[in-house]
């Protein structure tokens, strides 16, 4: 009897998924002892150039907010949590496949002071990714804040502080799912569909994920756009992690939309705060990503998406009518 291969990266799959539920528990354990009230968020990605698909291929990283300020890069718990979660992913990684390299924030940059950071809390992520000829092929994204069952709505201070979070993951080409994340094996996985082939979203019905307080974005265009539809604004949906706006998209229902428009000066972004959670919300179902030309970001330029401008993150029944 001839056995049947297992689905593409399965293996990948398993093991990224347990680098991240691990990771997950080191900063929630982390996070969850320190006193103070105060938050701070660094990114930690690994990307990963592959001259050969099939030995090279790997892009992680680490989205974290931890209960400290972080005014300096000492030892601080937010820098322990965050080295230890990138240290936990690289690992794992490493260990299974060894020909993979890896690119991590904290090996390409200094820990960054930021004041508007370190005033936030709730919400932030883990998340690796796999990239081969720079398109992404698969993504984990930890939420250990993330309560389960969020019913479509993500809510910045709103955190799971009893369990563990919510794991979110995709294969490209065979959907996202999501489960609640334990101190043990992996928990059963919940299918994400977001409804692909029922009525297109209407424009007026858009509710928009941003993150008003961003120094990087002119939050405006976003308000200007709310004034042409007739959608809500202040935006319903705010949170401040790059990451945890793709999970509140892939969560929600399809009139969910992200519209980046870069200041002048700002930019491009950075590979770490994308990579992963675009698959993950594009195989939630009917998801759309692009830059503001309409394009495809293009994940083959290393650290930055230089190529990519802005961002747009829609349903594709209306993603061509907010792009016009």
């Amino acid at each position: 009897m001839t056995v049947p291969d297992p689905k593409p990266f399965a293996r990948e799959l398993l093991i990224a998924q347990l680098a991240v539920q691990r990771a997950s528990l080191a900063t929630k354990l982390t996070s969850d002892n320190q006193p103070s009230s105060t938050a701070a968020h660094t990114p930690i990605s690994p990307f990963r150039h592959h001259p050969h698909p099939q030995q090279d291929r790997a892009s992680s990283q680490t989205t974290s907010l931890a209960h400290r300020s972080l005014a300096k890069a000492d030892t601080s718990p937010v820098t322990v949590a965050d080295y230890a979660a990138q240290a936990l992913l690289v690992a794992a990684v490493h260990a299974a496949f060894p020909r993979d390299a890896v690119l991590g924030e904290e090996d390409a940059d200094a820990l960054r002071a930021d004041p508007a950071l370190a005033a936030r809390g709730g919400q932030y992520a883990v998340s690796l990714a796999l990239l081969e000829d720079g398109k992404e092929v698969l993504g984990v994204l930890g939420c250990p804040n993330l309560m389960p069952g969020v019913g479509g709505r993500v809510q910045e201070r709103v955190c799971d502080r009893d369990g563990m979070g919510v794991m979110l993951a995709a294969v490209k080409g065979q959907g996202a799912s999501w489960r609640p994340m334990g101190r043990g094996g992996l928990l059963p996985a919940t299918r994400i569909d977001r409804g692909r082939g029922n009525a297109p979203v209407e424009l007026r019905d858009v509710h928009f994920v941003d993150s008003s307080n961003s120094p990087a974005t002119l939050t405006g265009k976003v308000r200007e756009l709310a004034e042409i539809t007739g959608a809500l604004y202040p935006a319903p949906t705010e949170l401040y992690s790059s990451h945890m706006r793709y999970a509140a998209m892939a969560l929600g229902g399809r009139e969910f939309v992200q519209l980046r428009w870069p200041k002048p000066g700002k930019g491009p972004w950075s590979i770490w705060d994308h990579a992963g959670s675009q698959l993950i919300y594009a195989e939630s179902g009917a998801g759309k990503v692009t830059d503001l030309a309409g394009n495809p970001i293009n994940f083959t330029t290393g650290e930055k998406l230089s190529k990519s401008w802005g961002l747009i993150t829609a349903d594709e029944t209306i993603h061509g009518k907010i792009l016009a």
